[in-house]
């Protein structure tokens, strides 16, 4: 919705709120916090990083974990990976092919390696 370029009738005091706009005396709403939005997007960070882990890692996972905790839970548990891990882990990624499968199929067997 523009502003309309068509004249209008105000009050001759100028009260009126585009008239108050165009002489700079509109004032702004103050921003609230929201602690519904906030707690929306603590959660809605978190699921960024959720929706990428397996069943198996998501279960030993708190619900409740802000992404910074999760991340560093994650992080605490995974970064020990062995080199015959991190090897392992690069031949199954090779060896997936996508071939005949559903897109939906071949992204489910990388999400379960």
């Amino acid at each position: 919705m523009g502003i309309s370029m068509a004249p209008h009738l105000c009050h001759p005091n100028g009260s009126c709120e585009r008239c108050r706009m165009l002489q700079g005396k509109f004032k702004k709403p103050v921003a609230e916090i929201n602690s519904e939005y906030e707690t929306w997007m603590a959660h809605d960070q978190s699921a960024y990083i959720t929706s990428t882990l397996s069943e198996e890692v998501l279960a030993g996972i708190d619900d409740d974990l802000s992404a910074l905790e999760l991340w560093n839970v994650l992080a605490t548990t995974y970064s020990q990976l062995s080199e015959a891990r991190f090897l392992q882990l690069k031949r199954q990624f090779q060896d997936i092919k996508r071939g005949t499968r559903l897109v939906l199929e071949y992204i489910h067997e990388i999400k379960n390696v």
